[in-house]
């Protein structure tokens, strides 16, 4: 995937929406993360998780991450989310943080 650009915006849960992006995007970013959302919340249908990995056009490459406990929940969300368009589909698999709880009380990987 071309990047065209010498900046990327990271992830950041809590601030990483479409509106924040999009200002980010104004200002030189080169590429964009949603904030990453639980696969469960994929697989689930949540509005929540689909608000998270909304994306403008405008934002490509747009690059949706995801995390999740269960390796065929990781699969069938990635499927999934594929079907709605992002350029990069990153997997978090780095060891959960004690400041995650959401994420390690789950015994996910973020």
């Amino acid at each position: 995937m071309p990047v065209y650009g010498d900046l990327i915006l990271a992830p950041m849960a809590g601030f990483s929406d479409v509106p924040y992006r999009s200002i980010c995007r104004e200002y030189g970013s080169a590429m964009s993360y949603t904030e990453f959302a639980s696969v469960e919340g994929v697989v689930w249908h949540s509005q929540r998780t689909r608000r998270i990995l909304d994306y403008l056009p405008a934002e490509r490459p747009v690059t949706f991450q995801i995390f999740g406990a269960d390796g065929d929940a990781l699969v069938a969300s990635a499927q999934r989310i594929e079907e709605w368009g992002p350029d990069i589909i990153d997997v978090n698999l780095a060891a959960p943080r004690p400041r995650c709880p959401v994420v390690a009380r789950r015994g996910a990987l973020a």
